[in-house]
């Protein structure tokens, strides 16, 4: 009787700590995903302000935000893509910051486009 609640809690331990782990990669999985949406909409409305720049220097500017935008928010797909497939917090915790950076540069394109 004690070995059949032994291997019980032994099991019931084992599920929690199974749980444990494999939830906090399942939300990086999100956040990553929520902050690659968030800079891809803020990348929108800065290509779209682009169109209203006149001055020159401004114009090249922002296409140079824009640019480097597109190429982290780029980045943090692939880094994503690449966590998900292997497992990686890590590649989660690099593809959410890439993504924030492409956002704040988007977000820069933007105020830069509307002095």
């Amino acid at each position: 009787m004690r070995r059949k609640e032994s291997a019980r809690w032994g099991t019931v331990i084992g599920l929690v700590a199974l749980l444990a782990f494999a939830l906090p990669l399942q939300a990086l999985a999100f956040e990553c995903v929520a902050r690659m949406k968030e800079a891809n909409q803020a990348l929108s409305q800065a290509e779209q302000a682009v169109f209203s720049v006149s001055d020159a220097k401004t114009k090249g500017q922002v296409s140079a935000y824009i640019a480097v935008a597109k190429q982290l928010s780029a980045e943090a797909d692939t880094e994503h893509k690449d966590a998900a497939a292997k497992k990686s917090a890590e590649g989660h915790y690099r593809s959410a910051a890439k993504a924030k950076a492409a956002k704040a540069l988007a977000d820069m394109a933007l105020a830069a486009a509307s002095k």
